[in-house]
């Protein structure tokens, strides 16, 4: 915003400053009108729109002028009498239509009060007081908004006094332009700028009472696609606010700041209708007075200038910008994290309590030592929280952290908030297919009981994390035991030196990340498998664990239309695995026998009773009660017997199809094997259960499917 003064006079005149204020919307808050309204009147005739306002400053009574009716109102908007005032006879009160638009509607105060309605006389018959100023408003590319629409004198706060060279108490003119037909909200056609410069012929006959140059002045604001209609300031300690209305309805809310900048801090919508120019302020109570007509229905309303509960977060409440953003009525009372004004905030004068709109930063947590996160089961760990504009506490106050539900006194120290996490028994579970548990810390003092700043922390179970990919680029501390296929945040309970470093893992050097990972490569083309015909396929893996020591069997697993089909891998190295076609599965079962053992192939008879009789390493295989699970032509399921002893042999079928008896073998043989363990650890655990066990023997993945108990507990999750 820019102050200006008259470059010239022929008469003496009153000096003032002329501020322009013309119209490109900025992000702002919105707030329904609802959350300032006092009390309002609707137009008892919506087909006569309102056009005019004014206030009875000593007994608050309100005057609305529409079309050739006046409304009396009382101080609480509730209407004492109607007033049809006829057809108004002064040249230029009615449209091209010849509708009576009541054009001027004033109190005169003496020497009696008289409501005025058309016209009026002057009590200086010379117009020895009066004077017209041509006003130019020009922004820096030389555009002229040559249409002033609305104008208001009043005082500067000190802040936008002190940009000025002024005086607080000295006056200033603020007005808002347009650009001549700029709107289409208007049907008037404004005048052109050769007529802002009038006379007078009433009495003596005078020219140029403003000078010969007009008053210039340049743009602090700009707003797009809006058409101001009305323009009313006040001060606010020490900042100057001007409430501009729309002719959209809307109620946009400025601060000026300086006598080059200003922004609009929040836009209410007041409705249907163009804001009236006439707009009134109660500066005891706080409160505007403002009307909006239209054809669609009008009404005045009285609005609170400030409502700081609008604003439900300290960056709403003050802004995310250093003071460019936020509402100069309100602060964020910190202890009690809630938007008030200055007066509402307890002990609003120390420290941090009351952060004004302009202040730096809201109060936040801005670090946590040693890390934002631990391990699910770890217990009053101790935390350093470094809280941004922490303020002060009288010595019987003490600040709080509140993991949840669960609270915990804490030390301070500066801006640094001392205290531990709660015990492993009083934090939440982790989610099913999670891998961690989000607890809200929050900060609060013993004097408010409020939790006034809040940030996330992080419970974590690497264990839950299934994948090594997954495992070592977690945002936890995380390690991948290659030849255990697990997740751990502790690296040396892996059985051996072979792991993959997780990213965000601290101090260790090494195979770090997840190029390291025993993985299966992509393929550039799609893999096709041919329905009821026996084929294998070849797989592109990295880095493949292979100690023979370790690793004894891999299997191709996949899943068709929900079922899981597996097939044990002939061939394979750190890059390379072949998934032969599959004759049976499984390929290894207990001596003991009772393993079912399905057999694929094709041409495998139309029904079950067609099947003869299967033998596995020569030993008969039962099909009694494997009707379910065979599959006409394609597959054949029994229970192999009991061995006795480790062998190995070829799988032999006899089936009669179309009346003739067949017989198949398979090129592969099925192993009987004889399982053991031979250790496992560890060897104690919790009732609750919940340990990890590792169980070592030989041929423990014999059979179809493995089952391991502890005595009447089944083992989980193997």
């Amino acid at each position: 915003m820019a102050w200006c003064r008259p470059k010239s006079q022929s008469l003496p005149i009153s000096l003032f400053h002329a501020l322009c204020l013309f119209i490109l919307i900025q992000s702002s808050h919105s707030a329904p009108v609802f959350s300032y309204l006092v009390s309002s009147f609707s137009s008892p005739n919506p087909r006569l729109p309102f056009r005019l306002m004014a206030v009875d400053n000593t007994t608050g009574d309100v005057y609305i002028g529409a079309e050739k009716e006046i409304y009396h109102l009382g101080s609480d908007f509730i209407l004492k009498e109607t007033v049809e005032v006829g057809s108004c006879n002064i040249q230029g009160s009615q449209d091209e239509s010849g509708q009576d638009k009541n054009r001027l509607l004033v109190i005169a105060p003496a020497p009696a009060e008289r409501l005025i309605t058309c016209g009026g006389y002057t009590t200086d018959p010379n117009f020895e007081s009066y004077t017209q100023i041509q006003l130019e408003c020009t922004d820096q590319t030389g555009s002229n908004y040559n249409v002033i629409q609305a104008a208001h004198i009043g005082p500067a706060g000190s802040q936008l006094a002190d940009s000025l060279s002024i005086s607080s108490s000295d006056d200033i003119m603020y007005a808002v332009f347009t650009k001549e037909n700029s709107s289409p909200a208007s049907n008037e056609q404004h005048p052109e700028s050769k007529q802002c410069r009038a006379t007078a012929e009433m009495g003596n006959f005078y020219t140029y009472a403003n000078g010969e140059n007009p008053v210039t002045a340049s743009p602090v604001l700009t707003f797009s696609d809006v058409e101001p209609m009305s323009i009313i300031t006040t001060t606010e300690r020490d900042f100057t606010l001007a409430f501009v209305g729309s002719s959209n309805g809307d109620l946009l809310k400025v601060h000026m700041l300086n006598s080059s900048s200003a922004y609009q801090y929040e836009n209410v919508p007041l409705g249907q209708g163009s804001v009236l120019r006439d707009v009134f302020l109660d500066e005891d109570k706080e409160q505007i007075i403002l009307a909006t007509g239209s054809e669609e229905g009008s009404q005045v309303m009285t609005l609170s200038l400030a409502n700081c509960s609008n604003y439900q977060t300290c960056d709403e409440c003050i802004g995310q910008n250093g003071g460019d953003d936020g509402d100069p009525y309100c602060g964020w009372c910190a202890l009690e994290a809630r938007c008030t004004r200055y007066m509402d905030c307890h002990r609003r004068d120390e420290s941090t309590r009351w952060l004004s709109y302009n202040a730096v930063q809201c109060v936040s947590i801005s670090d946590i030592q040693p890390s934002d996160s631990i391990r699910h089961d770890l217990s009053k760990q101790p935390l350093t929280i470094t809280v941004q504009q922490l303020p002060a506490l009288k010595d019987r106050y003490q600040y709080m952290c509140t993991f949840d539900s669960f609270e915990v006194l804490a030390a301070t120290s500066g801006n640094t908030v001392n205290c531990t996490t709660p015990p492993s028994s009083s934090v939440p579970p982790i989610p099913e297919g999670a891998d961690d548990v989000v607890v809200p810390l929050s900060i609060k003092s013993t004097e408010s009981g409020v939790n006034f700043v809040e940030r996330d922390f992080f419970l974590f179970d690497c264990a839950r994390i299934l994948s090594c990919s997954s495992c070592v680029t977690s945002q936890w501390p995380c390690d991948w035991c290659v030849y255990e296929n697990r997740c751990t945040h502790d690296s040396s309970s892996c059985v051996d030196d072979t792991i993959v470093t997780g990213i965000n893992m601290p101090g260790q050097t090494g195979r770090r990340g997840q190029e390291y990972c025993p993985q299966l490569l992509g393929v550039p083309e799609e893999t096709l498998i041919p329905v009821s015909f026996a084929a294998g396929y070849n797989i592109v893996a990295s880095n493949l664990p292979t100690d023979p020591t370790k690793v004894t069997l891999y299997e191709c697993v996949m899943h068709v239309d929900g079922t899981e089909q597996t097939v044990e891998v002939t061939d394979f190295n750190e890059t390379f695995v072949n998934c032969p076609h599959r004759q049976f599965y499984p390929a290894i079962g207990p001596v003991a026998g009772g393993t079912r053992v399905e057999v694929f192939g094709t041409d495998l008879g139309v029904n079950f009773e067609g099947i003869s009789s299967i033998t596995v390493a020569g030993i008969q295989c039962d099909l009694n009660g494997m009707e379910e699970f065979y599959e006409p032509a394609q597959s054949v399921s029994c229970l192999t017997g009991r061995a006795g002893q480790i062998l190995e042999g070829q799988i032999d079928l006899t089936l009669t199809l179309d009346g003739q008896m067949r017989e198949a073998s398979s090129e592969e043989e099925f192993a009987y094997r004889d399982p053991m363990i031979s250790g496992f650890t560890p060897t104690e655990g919790p009732l609750a259960g919940g340990t990890r066990v590792t169980i070592s023997g030989d041929f423990l993945t014999s059979g179809r499917n493995v089952i391991a108990r502890f005595g009447d507990a089944e083992c989980i999750d193997m």
